[in-house]
């Protein structure tokens, strides 16, 4: 049975009442996938750094399968941590990284090896276990990385922006492996992005922070579909904000509208991207701040438009969606 994790009212202040989370109150389904996302400065690194026991909590709990660990040293709450710049030993070779910590344990040394080997063969690194991390590429140092935090055989594995240091194409396909292994493994990743895409990619469970407060917790899609506020939904992107008789909304890029206009109250058309299978039009209009209509790239052949084209922009109230 794996183990679910709660955090209940906590609070991080640093000197000079400098408050770096604030009331943080959320409950994670054991075996689930969360993504704690958010602008730099958030809270959201600080927030992973109470529950691997390497920051102090100022109030508040935090409890593991329904234990309170607060206080715990990082080695008895059944944590592991994969830092983001992977921390590995340079002297050692890859099977001693992996290794390492149940050296420091105490475990033999034909038993922790058959161990590392386990778990290097789990990440496809049994061909590299007598390199040295200098020898190995950014992505395959991550691999080791994550066979020396899962070699504890954690309740929760936690991530400190682990993909920030790989290039794009490696990004997206270590992205698959991590989502690949935490349904092999069944227990609860927490992994700190400020990567809108790449929570929604990975995550059963985003909680988007703001300021050291949580902004909007939810799955993927309600965080995308039904942003709470104005933040949300320019932080998530692919939305335009909407101000309409004195309410606000959001409003789907993709379901922004434009068609030719003469007219000459009319918006125009300040920037046009192109961005492989779609284009991103903005717009600029003298009653709503710039908008931005997303096309896919057979819409904006069938009916292309240029900067400083006139416009009129359309949508379907059904699209609009309610900002607190």
């Amino acid at each position: 049975m794996t183990s679910s994790l709660t955090l209940s009212n906590v609070t991080k202040r640093y000197e000079k009442n400098v408050l770096a989370v604030n009331n943080f109150s959320q409950e994670f389904e054991a075996g689930s996938y969360v993504c704690l996302l958010g602008p730099s400065g958030c809270g959201k690194t600080t927030t992973l750094r109470m529950i691997a026991g390497h920051e102090s909590v100022t109030s508040g709990d935090i409890l593991i399968d329904g234990t309170n660990v607060v206080g715990l040293a990082p080695a008895k709450r059944g944590t592991a941590m994969m830092f983001q710049n992977y921390a590995l030993f340079p002297h050692l070779s890859v099977i001693e990284n992996t290794a390492f910590s149940l050296k420091m344990r105490g475990v033999g040394k034909v038993e922790r090896l058959k161990r590392a080997e386990e778990l290097l063969s789990m990440v496809d690194m049994s061909a590299y276990a007598q390199r040295l991390p200098e020898q190995l590429s950014g992505g395959q140092q991550q691999r080791v990385a994550l066979a020396r935090a899962l070699i504890s055989n954690p309740s929760v594995l936690l991530l400190d922006e682990p993909l920030s240091a790989l290039d794009p194409f490696l990004r997206i396909r270590m992205r698959s492996e991590l989502s690949k292994l935490q349904k092999e493994l069944g227990i609860i990743f927490v992994h700190v992005t400020h990567s809108q895409d790449e929570a929604l990619a990975l995550a059963d469970q985003i909680v988007l922070m703001n300021n050291a407060e949580i902004e909007q917790a939810g799955s993927p899609e309600d965080i995308f579909n039904k942003p709470q506020s104005e933040f949300v939904a320019r932080f998530m992107g692919g939305h335009n904000v909407l101000d309409i008789n004195g309410s606000r909304f959001a409003l789907r890029t993709d379901h922004t509208r434009l068609i030719h206009s003469s007219e000459p109250t009319a918006s125009t058309v300040s920037f046009v991207e192109f961005l492989g299978s779609r284009v991103e039009i903005t717009v600029s209009s003298n009653i709503q701040a710039d908008l931005i209509a997303t096309l896919t790239d057979e819409e904006f052949r069938q009916a292309p438009f240029m900067a400083g084209d006139s416009v009129g922009v359309q949508w379907s109230t059904e699209n609009l969606h309610p900002l607190n």
